[in-house]
């Protein structure tokens, strides 16, 4: 499974800037948080998104309908009440309410063409769209493939309402639009948080959201005059699923425009995840054991809750699986058997599966006849216990002739085991007779090992212990808005949404994910993934190679051991990197934020891989370019060899690596003896000719097999003389680079110019040098006057204003010729001001 860039994971921890509902908090009711009316929440959302970028398609009637639901889901920022859920999306509609039901499929082909689709429409017929008959299996198709193509492969997510027939004894799994597992069928619940007395109940629900059936209904768009709902083009009465539906649309939007990459699969999970029950709602938990510490809480009247869009957002900003169709795991286990079934009597069916899955979803096919569905009571048992009720007597007198159910209430468990289907019959006269049934299971070939924990974690009682021994556990608490302080070591205790939680002793978690409050995460010996969120933090590594990937608030690192990598969002240029004291750096972006940090070896921007260990990993492997081959290094060789020393391997082993290639050989020669390896080493490494005792005395080491060659290139390359004489000489380029460009030098270009000022060229010559290039333009501008030459060295060197009596006395000394611009710039590289911000050769080096 492939996982999402570190790079684009720093980028979507970014914010945006939200409007202000401030003005119609009354109106947009169902966009906001808290209080006791059940809003999604995407006020908070747009901090994070706005569905920039993100395509809708909407089938609907053309008309005032299709009007009312584009508004929920994407009206823009205006005086006026309506505001859309994603009002940064794009929205193309497609008529499909009032055309012939042969024509549907054609039109709804079109669904892959989009990111997500909306369809607040539907049959109220009860067993009336049955993929099983030839009639609708276009139609069928149709939503198959637009989740297996749309996206270039990821899915398009297709959203549709649950219908508005519960008073008629409808359920959503009477019908096979609304409980194809392709798709996220919806509830409502009111604005009093209760379910809605319209909305159809179903195990193939997934979410609900906010719609009428209370005291309000939901404010959008409309039609003016008698066209529309109200004399207006603005309507407060809107409801139904069919306005519950946009909504969950607007949030899939948001969330891909947070994350592109997500497979339909995963907003699906998402979407569940993150929702939250409604009080007084009964729910069955799951056997699951990874959602806040535990199973996930299912209702077959709102599925898992109503969507959280901040919740959603911030937890697809950190999710990095993509599930799709193309890796997606199905089962199918048929059994046999016909069963005649009888007024208060069962029947079942049972079905032994083997093979490992994660599930997602689950299917029934259910062959024979019955004369009533209404007095039907059909469950689907897990292996886990867990009971999902397909249908409870609801269907009123239709008659049953064959159907696929669907649920997905065991979202989380395991599938390994023994299923079973039981079929009761209530005291009706109608009969029934059964000849088979086939389970069809739906998920991954393996649970990921991802916690993932949310605000409702504060209110579940026990699952205050987490056991993770795959070796991969993860804890993603992005959805958390609490001050979490996660800690990965075995036995800890940590605290997420104000509850503690211990790690076992026997677990090995390597991966902590922080959500939006102060938090603290503490990593462990192994290599942790350390993911901040948008409040500030501090994370610590402790040992192992470590990762940590800032967000946007202002944090405090501490990498420990091994060889720590920062990944920051934005260009290197976008940020400016100081020592603060002894060991210790803040790096400070462009929006004001200020990163703090000690023992970090690496730091990832988008264009670029700095490296500061040029005492370590990254100096050594420069060092051994020079002694080796007497050239600058290649950016993608420095770049995999230090990457190679990051990993393990020894600089003995790349020493031998370097010895053994051809350009080595090429510069060396082959089949040396001792004696003149050695004289090549001083010739090529330090740049003289060997003294006598030197060479006798390498020589005779060599021969005596005291140390071997590729030790020998090492210690040259390292040696006192070899760093003294590089050092200074690159400290002094280094520090030019960063007072010309504001930036670390590539090496190759370090490489070259410190032995261009070895050689004996003059600092202000090289200074004249990175004068007349379009990079020095670029930063400080061309025809500047003298004074404003000045300002723009204290503000692109000193990173401050200029003083008074600086600015003067160095626009003095230009004018009147005492120095020119190139003497003047290196005066401000070599200042002690400039030098108190410098270790060793400044920055560092540019990987890649």
């Amino acid at each position: 499974m492939s996982t999402l860039p570190l790079g684009k994971l720093a980028r979507q921890l970014s914010l945006e800037t939200a409007p202000t509902v401030a003005a119609a908090s009354s109106a947009l009711w169902h966009l906001q948080n808290g209080g006791s009316a059940p809003g999604i929440d995407a006020v908070d959302a747009w901090a994070y998104a706005t569905g920039k970028g993100v395509s809708v398609g909407i089938f609907d009637d053309g008309s005032k309908h299709a009007t009312a639901v584009t508004g929920i889901i994407a009206a823009k920022p205006s005086a006026a009440a309506p505001l859309g859920v994603a009002y940064g999306a794009t929205t193309t509609n497609f008529q499909v309410i009032g055309i012939a039901n042969a024509s549907i499929a054609a039109v709804l082909a079109n669904s892959a063409q989009f990111d997500v689709t909306n369809n607040s429409w539907g049959w109220d017929a009860m067993l009336y769209v049955n993929r099983l008959s030839s009639t609708w299996k276009p139609f069928a198709a149709a939503i198959e493939t637009a989740a297996e193509t749309g996206r270039g492969g990821l899915g398009t997510t297709q959203v549709v309402a649950a219908g508005n027939s519960r008073a008629a004894g409808n359920d959503a799994n009477l019908s096979n639009f609304a409980n194809d597992r392709h798709v996220i069928a919806v509830g409502a619940v009111t604005s009093e948080g209760q379910v809605a007395y319209y909305s159809n109940p179903g195990a193939a629900l997934l979410v609900s959201a906010p719609s009428s059936g209370g005291i309000r209904g939901i404010t959008t768009t409309d039609l003016a005059g008698s066209a529309g709902y109200s004399s207006t083009d603005v309507t407060d009465q809107f409801g139904g699923t069919s306005a519950a539906t946009p909504q969950v649309t607007g949030v899939v939007a948001l969330m891909l425009d947070a994350n592109p990459l997500l497979g339909w699969r995963d907003v699906r999970t998402i979407l569940a995840m993150t929702a939250e029950q409604p009080g007084g709602i009964g729910t069955v938990t799951n056997a699951g054991t990874h959602w806040n510490g535990g199973g996930m809480r299912f209702s077959n009247d709102t599925g898992y809750g109503v969507v959280d869009a901040r919740a959603a957002v911030r937890l697809a900003e950190t999710w990095t699986a993509q599930s799709t169709s193309a890796n997606e795991v199905n089962i199918n286990v048929a059994a046999a058997g016909t069963q005649t079934l009888s007024a208060s009597r069962s029947i079942s069916y049972t079905f032994n599966v083997a093979q490992a899955i994660a599930l997602e979803s689950a299917e029934i096919t259910l062959t024979g006849s019955h004369g009533r569905v209404g007095d039907l009571k059909i469950q689907l048992i897990s292996p886990n216990g867990t009971v999902s009720t397909l249908l409870n007597q609801k269907g009123g007198s239709t008659a049953f002739s064959g159907f696929t159910f669907s649920s997905n209430a065991f979202l989380g468990e395991g599938g390994t085991g023994q299923w079973t289907l039981k079929v009761s019959e209530g005291a009706g006269a109608a009969t029934g007779t059964f000849t088979g049934a086939a389970l069809s299971l739906h998920g991954s070939d393996a649970i990921d090992d991802t916690f993932v924990f949310t605000d409702a974690y504060a209110g579940l009682a026990g699952r205050n212990v987490l056991k993770s021994t795959s070796g991969h556990g993860a804890i993603n608490a992005a959805a958390s808005t609490g001050n979490d302080v996660i800690d990965l070591h075995a036995g800890a205790w940590s605290t997420i949404a104000g509850k503690a939680m211990q790690i076992s002793g026997d677990s090995l978690f390597k991966t902590a994910i922080a959500g939006d409050g102060t938090v603290k995460l503490i990593g462990n010996d192994a290599a942790n993934l350390l993911v901040a969120g948008h409040g500030n933090g501090s994370f610590y590594g402790y040992g192992g190679n470590d990762i940590v990937v800032s967000g946007s608030g202002s944090n405090y690192i501490d990498g420990g051991t091994g060889i720590n990598t920062l990944v920051e969002s934005g260009a290197m240029g976008q940020w400016h990197l100081a020592r603060a004291t002894s060991g210790s750096w803040t790096l400070t972006g462009a929006n004001g934020k200020v990163d703090t940090f000690v023992d970090v070896q690496r730091i990832h921007f988008d264009d670029h891989v700095l490296a500061l260990d040029i005492d370590a990993n990254a100096g050594g492997a420069f060092r051994l370019y020079g002694a080796a081959l007497d050239r600058a290094p290649d950016v993608q060789g420095l770049s995999y060899w230090v990457n190679q020393l990051d990993q393990g391997q020894s600089l003995k082993s790349v020493a031998e690596s370097f010895m053994g290639s051809s350009e080595f050989t090429g510069r060396f020669g082959a089949n040396l003896d001792s004696n003149s390896f050695v004289a090549n080493l001083y010739e090529y490494a330090l740049n003289r000719t060997a003294d006598a005792g030197g060479l006798q005395y390498w020589s005779q080491a060599l021969d005596a097999h005291a140390v071997d060659r590729a030790d020998l290139l090492i210690q040259f390359s390292n040696s006192a003389e070899n760093t003294s004489r590089l050092d200074a000489s690159a400290d002094a380029a280094s520090r030019l680079y960063a007072a010309a460009f504001d930036r670390a030098p590539d090496a190759n270009g370090l490489y070259y110019w410190m032995n261009q000022i070895h050689q004996g060229k003059a600092l202000d010559t090289v200074a004249e040098i990175f004068m007349q290039s379009a990079e020095f333009k670029g930063l400080y501008g061309e025809n500047l006057s003298n004074g404003a030459f000045v300002s723009e060295l204290y503000h692109n060197v000193m990173h401050r204003d200029a003083d008074t009596c600086g600015l003067a006395y160095w626009t003095g000394a230009l004018d009147g010729h005492a120095m020119d611009r190139a003497d003047v710039l290196v005066q401000f590289s070599n200042s002690a001001e400039y030098l108190t911000r410098h270790v060793d050769t400044s920055y560092g080096l540019i990987l890649a």
